[in-house]
């Protein structure tokens, strides 16, 4: 019907068609039959009045308003299609700053537009990937993991380089891992018995006197000992 017909004419704005749109989204459509209708008729598409949003239903609220449910789902056809209006520009700025870096609007990995992002990393950090190698021109670093360390053309492992701090006299910073086998065998040799010693004579506790040997108990034993001297021979008569 016309304005003329109506009073209190207010347009949504798009604040309104979002929340049109947030509802429909929420609200399931049903497949039905009336409680009249027998089995062999046709399942009927609809909503369930108690499952609707208010916007849609009947004066007395136990139905859909038929011309409310349209109007209300053009607002969220509205809403819908500034999401896609929204979509298209961003998509468009895209291929635009594409195009400006020499791509073409392709994004291959090959193509002019991976060049200029490597070029731009090699003009900012001196970082240049060619050919699967990765070129750095300064590196700092708490720790540094690899399997083989090389200077130019010149390589070496992890054996060569155990064997070149040997030869050198420098012990080599242990893992985790070997510093805990080095105390597990140190804790083994502590466990292995001790040689036992021969005792040695006791000594007298503080304050007890020392056993005196008598120069008396001495002597007759160094006298028997001793050899007995030979009688002087007497001269013969003559």
């Amino acid at each position: 019907s016309t304005s003329e017909a109506k009073k209190d004419i207010a347009s949504l704005n798009e604040e309104d068609y979002e929340k049109a749109l947030e509802k429909i989204t929420e609200t399931d459509l049903a497949a039905y039959r009336y409680r009249e209708e027998s089995e062999s008729d046709p399942l009927r598409v609809g909503l369930i009045a108690e499952n609707s949003p208010k916007e849609v239903l009947s004066a007395t609220g136990d139905g859909v308003d038929i011309y409310k449910m349209v109007s209300y789902a053009w607002a969220g056809i509205k809403a819908q299609q500034e999401k896609i209006d929204k979509m298209e520009l961003r998509m468009g700025e895209l291929e635009g700053l594409v195009a400006s870096l020499g791509g073409g609007g392709e994004m291959s990995g090959t193509g002019p537009f991976l060049e200029q992002i490597t070029g731009l990393f090699k003009n900012a950090y001196s970082l240049v990937i060619e050919n699967g190698l990765l070129k750095i021109t300064q590196i700092i670093s708490d720790k540094i993991t690899t399997k083989e360390f090389c200077i130019e053309d010149v390589c070496m492992t992890k054996e060569q380089l155990k064997l070149l701090l040997e030869k050198n006299n420098i012990s080599p910073v242990l893992g985790t891992e070997t510093q805990t086998e080095t105390k597990i065998e140190t804790e083994i040799i502590l466990e292995e018995p001790a040689v036992e010693e021969p005792a040695s004579p006791a000594e007298p506790a503080p304050g007890e006197p020392e056993e005196e040997i008598l120069a008396e108990e001495i002597l007759p034993t160094v006298e028997q000992s001793l050899p007995e001297e030979a009688a002087p021979e007497q001269p013969a008569a003559e």
